[in-house]
This record gives structure tokens, sequence and C-alpha cells, in this order.
């Protein structure tokens, strides 16, 4: 038997042994419920939710940081072994390299003038071959930051930064990744059933009612993890997202969606505030102008070719607490094939935005 709808109970009534029994299946019915996407402390145990988001931020020095991350990433020794280039270690046990989807969205300043690129890829341990199919302790991420160094709308002024000739540049980014499943502890004990005429008077009282009362209390605590009076509310899965379209002359939002614990409310507008950046309003003050925004660059539907090239940046500079700036590039070729650059901001996209409300 699963789940059923208990009884209407009124002062003095009667526990009977069938209804308390029950209340014991309906318990156990909701552990299984929270373990098929939840591991038994409440963590999100899915590959369709990410496992950690955070931003890796950047000083002058270079110095850099992280932000955000639930502890999962961290900076190990010599993690930045070249301009461009980043080494990030990944909590063992909870990743597998060759499985595991990651985002990347490049936020340097440079981005504001210039187009920007950051990608990352798994490091595998060639010694260890058990890695490639398995959670790893050699769980390492190489992500690798560049930009394209001419002049906007010049054929032939410059090319792209490569890290591996000691070009690059080292960058602030947003990065999601994601996990395998996990494996979970044991179930909760909620205590035996009754027998018939058993009732209070049964022997080992904390092995029933005692034992139900304190194992409900543990998975009402599981299941308030990440989430407010039952919705999401953690960084790993989006508080917003939007499908935009330029029209030809504004941005239109075609569709988007936004929790009840999105601190911006909702998306209220996309400007077009210069020539290739749009400016993305919320409708309320974000809690702080901390926050990861991912762009995805569709092609524009209503003008121009299925074959346009565009970059999105998103410098984290200019991301405040009730808007934040994209900055579009199109990707031009001359008569003979040389590639450069232009702004133009003529195109749809969708975006994701992540946060947890804290600074």
């Amino acid at each position: 038997m699963g789940y059923q709808q208990p009884p209407a109970y009124a002062r003095k009534d009667l526990l009977t042994p069938g209804n308390y029994n029950q209340l014991l299946l309906n318990a156990r019915a909701l552990e299984r419920a929270l373990r098929l996407e939840h591991k038994e402390n409440g963590e999100h145990n899915s590959p369709l939710i990410t496992r950690t988001v955070g931003t890796v931020r950047l000083a002058a020095g270079p110095v850099y940081s992280l932000g955000g991350f639930d502890g999962d990433v961290t900076l190990g020794p010599g993690y930045n072994p070249q301009v461009g280039h980043l080494l990030l270690t990944l909590a063992g046990n909870r990743y597998r390299p060759n499985a595991a989807p990651i985002l990347v969205q490049n936020a340097s300043v440079t981005g504001a003038s210039l187009p920007c690129l950051s990608s990352a890829k798994w490091v595998l341990d060639p010694n260890n071959i058990v890695s490639l199919t398995v959670p790893s302790l050699y769980a390492t991420l190489e992500v690798f930051s560049t930009y394209w160094n001419g002049t906007l709308g010049v054929p032939g002024s410059g090319n792209w930064a490569l890290v591996a000739y000691g070009g690059g540049q080292d960058a602030q980014l947003h990065l999601a990744v994601h996990g395998p499943l996990l494996t979970t502890g044991s179930l909760l004990d909620f205590g035996g059933p009754l027998q018939s005429r058993q009732g209070l008077r049964a022997e080992e009282t904390d092995r029933y009612a005692n034992q139900l009362i304190q194992g409900s209390a543990d998975l009402e605590a599981a299941l308030r993890v990440a989430h407010t009076a039952g919705v999401h509310d953690a960084r790993t899965i989006p508080k917003a997202w939007a499908h935009v379209q330029w029209n030809g002359s504004r941005y239109v939002i075609v569709d988007q969606e936004c929790s009840p614990t999105f601190d911006g409310g909702y998306i209220a507008s996309v400007e077009n505030i210069g020539t290739g950046i749009a400016e993305v309003v919320f409708a309320s003050n974000m809690a702080t102008q901390f926050y990861q925004v991912f762009v995805d660059v569709d092609y524009p539907r209503l003008y121009g070719e299925a074959a346009d090239y565009f970059i999105a940046n998103v410098p984290e500079q200019y991301q405040l607490q009730q808007a934040f700036q994209l900055y579009f590039y199109e990707r031009l070729l001359t008569g003979g094939g040389v590639e450069y650059f232009d702004r133009n901001g003529a195109v749809d996209f969708h975006l994701w935005i992540y946060d947890d409300h804290g600074a």
C-alpha cells in the first residue's frame, strides 16, 4: 500500500492500529518519493540538476577567488599555470568527468568592448581507468578564456589570443557543473507497525509512536532543504529563464518563467540601450548584485540567417541589483574569408539566472 489521505481526527478520537499503520506507510511513501531525486539529507541528487554553481572572480595580480559554489569547487596548487588557463578541483566521488555537462559563461569586463569566450573541459587521469566511468577522486576542470584582440568592424585587425601560445586572458566567469546520481544512505527508521489490540501498550514503545514521530521530523527536515514552502530555493536550480527575440527595432520577451522565490520578481523588460547592448531589467531589486547569468545565443529568426554567428558576453561589473547588461558581437567574413567582429544585437537569445539570495 502507498500514501493515503489520513482521516480527519477530533480531540480524544482513538488512533487505531489500522490508522497508525497507515501513517507509517505514508511516511515511508513520502521518503521513497524524496529519494527519487534527493539524498537522505535533502540535497538534490539528479543528473538533470546542476550540482554546483558559482562565479570565478578575478582581481588584480591576477588573484582568483570563488563565490557561490557549495564547497565542491576549490583552487588547488598551480591553478593558474598561464594567462587564460585555470584549473579547478572538484570534490571527489561526486562527479564523473566523461559524463557531467559543464556550463561556462565568460564574465570578463573586456566583454563590454571586445568579444570574449571561455570554455571548459574535464582533465582525465590516464593512470586511473576507473575514473573514466565512475565518480573519481581526480575530478579536475580545465578552463580556457580568451578574447578577440582586434578593432571592431575592421577586417584583418586582430585575431583570437590563443592560450597555448601564451595569449588568452585571465577572466571572471560563471560556472555550473552537473554530476552523476550519487548513492544514498540508509532509510529512515519510522518504527514497526502496531498489531491489533496492541495500542500504546506495545512493548519497546520507542519503536512505535516515538520512533514514528522522530522519523517524520527527520523526513520533514530533509524535505525543507533547498526548498521554501515546497518551492525550489537553491542556487543550483535557475530562479528564472527567458526566451528573447529581436523584432527589428526592439527586444520582445517571447516566454519566461520565474520561481516564486526569485527576489527579482520577474524580467520586466529587455531594453536596447546601444548598438549590440541589451539591458535585462527585473521587476524588483535583487537582494545583492551577486548572481549567475548564462546566455545561449539563438539565430536571428526574424532578421538574419540561421548561419549567422554571434557571441554574447555578460561582464560581471555590469550586473546590478535590478538589471544587467549583455554585449553581442557578430562574426563577419571578408570576401577572402578573413574573420572579424562588430557589435550587433539583432539576434534572439535564451538566458538563465541563478542565485540564492546570499552575498
